[in-house]
């Protein structure tokens, strides 16, 4: 009887305490999370813009090539996971914007002198999932190329 419990309440434990969600294996790095298969996968990274150019008080970044490798379809959800080195909360060093695509590249125009610093931001939610790991949800999004960007790369990704 007691051995039965113990394997009981050591299954249990198990089961309780498991993380549902895939840990991503580096920090500061969104990775796309598909809902159905609850896999996690790693979006296109750039290092930096190929081109930046500054005209007054706007800023236009250009990432290579017209359209992401990485397709996301926006019915199957849009939601990423991201794992952050200490506990400042996401919106802080993580932004999403869209990107208007050209002949040969992809654009991005910040305003970051602007009063309004949320200016072309897209909105997401976000809730902690376990120790520094955010998931990452974003409902209000339209077909188009989008970029994670943060202060050590970019993650660029698209949405049909």
């Amino acid at each position: 009887m007691k051995t039965s419990f113990c394997l009981w309440f050591f299954g249990m434990s198990f089961s309780l305490f498991a993380q549902p969600y895939p840990e991503p294996d580096f920090a500061e790095k969104p990775m796309y999370y598909n809902t159905a298969t609850k896999q996690s996968m790693p979006i296109e990274r750039q290092m930096r813009p190929f081109k930046e150019e500054s005209a007054g008080f706007t800023q236009t970044f250009y990432y290579r090539e017209p359209q992401s490798s990485f397709l996301i379809k926006k019915s199957e959800g849009v939601q990423f996971l991201i794992k952050l080195f200490n506990t400042v909360e996401p919106d802080l060093i993580l932004f999403l914007y869209p990107l208007t695509p050209s002949k040969d590249s992809r654009l991005l125009k910040i305003h970051p002198l602007s009063k309004d610093m949320t200016q072309g931001l897209v909105p997401f939610q976000y809730h902690k999932v376990a120790e520094n790991i955010y998931m990452l949800t974003v409902d209000t999004i339209e077909p188009g190329e989008y970029v994670w960007y943060l202060k050590s790369a970019s993650y660029l990704f698209r949405v049909e």
